[in-house]
């Protein structure tokens, strides 16, 4: 064939492949100009060591004190308590020394927590405000989003503009993101104390704070819930899961199923039900028991000194209690929804 120059033309498949030898070359220098990445650290637990999770790095800093417990199942309603939460929810219990105090001390202790994530979401505003024009665009947006324990790609990022950015569609502002940390974290709720849950089971003794979650709820709310329910600043909690017997609940011998920075890690766990379920099936201290680890800010840590900067804490399954009734033993016998 001949161009309209009358001069040869270069056959279609010899043009092919010069083109493709030319986007090879690219590509190759495009991949050598990028440096190495380096693996990600890993810390004893198996878990990605970022730079904004500030995990201990001394993994032997873990207190068990005595005394706290959290206890998590599948509940029905039992009228006298005044819940009205039918048989949709689970019910999450934490017992802790804090609690013996009186009703107008326990409001205290969370009025003050509650001030300080106030402060430190200021602060993570402040911090991620590199150019101090009072607002978050896109790129600060992400910075903070690591920093809080979400991720960060595009998709997020343009998610929360259009939930959250009411002013300007591209930039977010303070008390737009205190909605945004609302959504990861939680809304802050007042907590609510019980001490009539042997009603419930008669493990339940004392007085008790008490959270609901839906049952269909995702796994990962009740990394929330729990965070929510702890009378302390926190500023990582992670969710256990035994390798092996574990008397001691050493970390070190567990691996992680959700975590504030690294999400949800083990697959296959789907709702709040599934983790009641698999919470019940053995106790904390023995192989697939589950614990909740908390990290503490340093104003948490200097507020309750006993739980030091790291804490576990186990995480007690109990079984599905029977509804009062004729209705609710039937369903105890099988015989009924």
């Amino acid at each position: 064939p001949s161009r309209f120059d009358g001069k040869p033309a270069q056959p279609l498949l010899a043009r092919s492949q010069l083109l493709i030898a030319a986007m090879r070359r690219l590509a190759s220098a495009a991949i050598a100009a990028v440096p190495p990445r380096r693996p990600p650290m890993r810390s004893p637990r198996g878990m990605t060591a970022r730079g904004f999770a500030e995990w201990p790095s001394d993994v032997k800093d873990v207190i068990v004190p005595e005394g706290v417990e959290l206890t998590f199942m599948p509940y029905n309603d039992v009228p006298e308590l005044g819940f009205d939460r039918g048989r949709d929810f689970c019910l999450m219990t934490l017992r802790h020394p804090s609690f013996l105090a009186s009703a107008e001390q326990r409001r205290e202790l969370y009025a003050q927590k509650r001030a300080h994530r106030e402060k430190r979401i200021q602060s993570v505003f402040e911090r991620c405000d590199i150019d101090g024009s009072g607002t978050l665009d896109s790129t600060q947006l992400r910075s903070a989003m690591e920093l809080i324990g979400m991720p960060a790609a595009d998709a997020v990022v343009h998610g929360l503009l259009f939930r959250h950015a009411r002013r300007e569609q591209t930039r977010i502002h303070p008390d737009e993101f205190s909605n945004v940390v609302a959504e990861v974290w939680g809304r802050f709720p007042d907590a609510t104390f019980c001490d009539q849950l042997e009603a419930v089971d008669s493990s339940l003794t004392g007085s008790l704070a008490v959270s609901f979650i839906g049952r269909q709820s995702p796994a990962g709310w009740v990394l929330r819930l729990v965070r929510n329910a702890w009378p302390y600043a926190l500023k990582r909690v992670t969710i256990l899961r035994n390798t092996g017997d574990n008397p001691a609940l050493d970390p070190s011998l567990m691996e992680t199923l959700i975590d504030t920075y690294e999400g949800q890690v083990v697959g296959g766990l789907n709702t709040a039900l599934e983790l009641a379920h698999m919470a019940v099936q053995q106790p904390p201290t023995s192989k697939g028991g589950i614990a909740v680890r908390f990290v503490a800010t340093p104003h948490g840590a200097e507020a309750w000194p006993e739980g030091g900067h790291s804490t576990v804490v186990p995480f007690r399954g109990l079984p599905e209690n029977v509804s009062p009734g004729l209705f609710g033993r039937l369903r105890s016998w099988g015989l009924g929804r």
